[in-house]
């Protein structure tokens, strides 16, 4: 018996940001065409003005769920590219030829074509202890510091 899965293609729906308005509660940005689209928070604090937004015509409303790719056109920002995924299965982590940790995490459902990503093992140890710490699990700021430098060395 075959595991091959069959994907039907998926509409892609890509337009440049026009303006972002930063509302705490609800960040929306309006694009050139004049539709506006409400995003998360921390997405849009990392893009701007100019920027494409390309996310897949499958539901009526984006939600940090939804997957979104950024391709950043604007001067601002460290990076060239912002990608909002929701991933599976994620490995141990590895040491990269810098002697430092990552780990792949698999993409679903990986409508762009990306089916896994790179990320750094210090960025997963700050979002692991930033939500211990907002669910209650870590009750003290040296608890956190401990926990992180514990995660730092982690290896398999």
């Amino acid at each position: 018996m075959s595991s091959a899965q069959s994907f039907s293609p998926v509409t892609i729906y890509r337009q440049r940001i026009a303006q972002i308005n930063r509302c705490p509660n609800s960040p929306e940005c309006m694009l050139i065409t004049g539709a506006k689209v409400t995003l998360s928070s921390l997405l849009a604090s990392h893009i701007a003005p100019e920027d494409d937004l390309s996310f897949p015509l499958l539901t009526s409303s984006l939600t940090v769920t939804t997957e979104i790719y950024v391709t950043k056109n604007s001067l601002a920002g460290s990076g060239r590219e912002v990608y909002q995924v929701p991933i599976g299965y994620v490995t141990h982590p590895k040491k990269d030829k810098r002697d430092e940790f990552f780990v792949a995490a698999e993409v679903h459902p990986a409508n762009f074509g990306i089916s896994s990503v790179l990320i750094a093992w210090q960025a997963c140890a700050r979002i692991l202890l930033s939500y211990s710490a907002q669910c209650g699990f870590v009750r003290s700021t040296n608890a956190l510091r401990h926990s992180s430098h514990v995660l730092r060395g982690v290896s398999r």
